[in-house]
């Protein structure tokens, strides 16, 4: 990696004249050392570097083309991301939640560095790993969605049950609180 490429990659600007997916590549490259050297941050459940990896990712791809491996390795960082959402959202600032990101999410971020270094050693072409990771990380995703479902949406208020007998003394209580306060209003 030069430094004039690494200039170019936060300079884009010269080269948006057309497509250029071997940009796309090494920037890429880059991205994915950046989370081999930075995965650690990710035990603050308020990191975002998942996410912002896979912006950057899309982006260069709109902007000028990719590779398939670059399409890999894109789909092998959402899955792990979708799963360390509920991992973050459920467990926040826990002691659980470092545990469950140091056994569950870094351990599948060297795995996708592993397979993005086979698929290079095979020309960029497919190879049967990727779609075996890519089906153990979606498998373990969607074991989250059916046990906490849309971890985002709010959770509905529950219903508290009350005995017929308790509620008419509780309704008393009140209508007699309110009457006391009502005459110190008026006055």
């Amino acid at each position: 990696m030069t430094a004039d490429f690494v200039r170019d990659f936060w300079r884009e600007a010269t080269l948006h004249s057309g497509k250029n997916p071997e940009f796309t590549h090494q920037a890429v490259d880059i991205l994915l050392e950046k989370l081999d050297q930075d995965k650690q941050k990710l035990l603050d459940p308020n990191c975002l570097l998942l996410k912002a990896i896979l912006n950057e990712i899309s982006r260069l791809d709109k902007v000028h083309g990719g590779e398939l491996s670059d399409e890999f390795t894109f789909a092998l960082i959402t899955a792990v991301d979708r799963c360390y959402e509920y991992i973050s959202s459920i467990l926040g600032n826990t002691d659980k939640f470092e545990n469950e990101v140091n056994t569950q999410v870094i351990p599948e971020i060297q795995k996708i560095i592993e397979i993005v270094k086979k698929v290079e050693e095979n020309n960029g072409k497919w190879i049967p790993d990727v779609d075996s990771k890519l089906f153990e990380l979606g498998s373990k995703w969607r074991e989250y969605f059916l046990l906490y479902m849309e971890h985002g949406q709010p959770v509905k208020d529950k219903v508290i049950r009350i005995p017929d007998e308790s509620r008419k003394k509780l309704t008393e209580a009140i209508a007699r609180s309110l009457e006391e306060e009502l005459p110190k209003k008026n006055k």
